[in-house]
């Protein structure tokens, strides 16, 4: 017979968590699209970016590389090498995505909203589908279990799917009800550096900054996820200081994008009053 049981507060925090994840780039969007009038398609491509970059390409090189049990055992043993490979190709492909992404669409989509709108779709995007779509699986094995009908449930599954599911349970219910509000904090931190990070490849991608902003981008990108390459490494254990490092490192990439977009801004504005 089943015995375990979600608290009713982690299964709450699930919730508030899942409804940031789609309600934090909703809520962004339509504040610049009323203060700077930004348009949809950017969101939509930035989204689409992030899904053929992120989840498409650097995930099958990913199964690729570390599809080899010896170089995957090599990195985890060594915790500073799996974070700094992990920046790397999230950096590498991420970036790289954005460029590509902003090259194709400057001619139609070359203005300064345009690339913060971008960025909200990309940051919104990965929010959406790993801390959306992530509380909502981790509320419906809650509720299964919470029910009572996880009986029911374990009984035609096949062993190897009923241990998987009760190692879910298991998870959650022993999982402190505060940690299931992490992704929030996460998700904030990883929407602004995403925002910030678009504005410095659209920069780079139109000409309007230095090309140099790309590949600045991608290096902070790297540094950005270093602190959570430790974490999933076993290396470093204090989560809520690694979410502080993230979103104050992200902030301050946002503050110096917009800083960079701004005189870009000013620039183009002397000139057509030259002109």
């Amino acid at each position: 017979m089943n015995t375990i049981t979600v608290p009713g507060l982690s299964v709450a925090f699930m919730a508030a968590s899942c409804a940031f994840a789609f309600v934090l780039p909703a809520v962004l969007y339509i504040v610049l699209r009323k203060k700077l009038k930004a348009r949809f398609v950017p969101l939509l491509i930035g989204a689409a970016t992030f899904i053929v970059a992120a989840l498409v390409a650097e995930s099958a090189v990913h199964s690729v590389i570390l599809g080899d049990g010896n170089i995957l055992s090599f990195l985890k043993a060594n915790p500073l090498l799996f974070a700094l490979y992990g920046g790397l190709m999230a950096g590498l492909f991420e970036e790289s995505g954005r460029f590509a992404s902003f090259k194709l669409m400057r001619k139609k989509y070359n203005e300064s909203a345009d690339a913060l709108s971008f960025g909200v779709g990309h940051g919104g995007a990965e929010a959406i589908l790993t801390l959306g779509v992530g509380m909502i699986s981790s509320i419906v094995i809650s509720v299964i279990f919470n029910s009572g009908g996880a009986d029911t449930m374990l009984a035609s599954l096949p062993e190897a799917q009923k241990q998987t599911l009760l190692a879910q349970g298991e998870a959650l219910a022993a999982t402190p009800p505060g940690m299931f509000l992490v992704g929030i904090v996460e998700r904030t931190g990883a929407v602004a550096f995403h925002i910030g990070a678009s504005v410095l490849v659209y920069l780079a991608a139109t000409g309007r900054g230095s090309f140099l902003y790309y590949p600045l981008a991608a290096l902070l990108h790297l540094l950005l996820d270093i602190p959570a390459g430790l974490y999933q490494a076993g290396a470093w254990d204090d989560i809520w200081v690694i979410e502080a490092i993230v979103v104050v490192f992200s902030a301050l990439t946002l503050w110096f994008a917009v800083a960079r977009l701004k005189e870009a801004d000013r620039r183009l504005k002397g000139t057509a009053l030259e002109n």
